[in-house]
Formats: structure tokens, C-alpha cells, sequence
């Protein structure tokens, strides 16, 4: 819906930025539906924003997932009758 803020983009054009060692690009995005292009001209400030927001999100999935992980390993070593460790013990946490 925002081609500035699409997580994708951030990717890309942070790995630009890092690859050739410079703020001095700008990424456009051409939506074919509506037949415009979006220019995005990239600099530290947005750098730091787009950092910021990936980071939270990598955190917010990374949390999820691990919560998840330690509820489903609870869940099998109480239904199981054997007191032996879950085999994914390690990966899970």
C-alpha cells in the first residue's frame, strides 16, 4: 500500500546502500495497476527509520515464534508419558 514503508524495499535498498558504500540512491517503485512510479531517495535519516522498523518487526517475529515454540515443547512433555527430554529441546529455545 506504501512502497516507501513495503518491507521489501527496505530491504533492498539498505542492501544497495551497504553493497556500493553510499546514501546516493534512489529506488523506484513502478505500480503497473494504477501506471505510476514512486521515487524514493534514500539518506541516513531514512536508513535509521527503516533499521528501526525491521528490527522491531524481526524482534516482534522472533518473540512470537519462540513463545510458541517453549508453549508447543510444554504441551508435548506433559502429554507424554516419558520423562525424556523433546528431541527439538534445543532448537526450541
Amino acid at each position: 500500500k506504501n512502497a516507501k514503508y513495503d518491507y521489501q524495499t527496505m530491504i533492498y535498498i539498505i542492501a544497495v546502500s551497504k553493497f556500493f558504500a553510499t546514501y546516493n540512491i534512489s529506488f523506484v517503485y513502478i505500480d503497473l495497476k494504477n501506471r505510476t512510479e514512486i521515487i524514493i531517495d534514500f539518506n541516513k535519516e531514512l536508513e535509521e527509520e527503516y533499521i528501526k522498523q525491521l528490527s522491531e518487526i524481526s524482534n516482534d517475529i522472533d518473540n512470537y515464534e519462540t513463545s510458541a515454540k517453549k508453549t508447543e515443547c510444554i504441551k508435548f512433555q506433559s502429554n507424554t508419558k516419558n520423562s525424556s527430554p523433546c528431541e527439538y529441546l534445543k532448537i526450541c529455545y
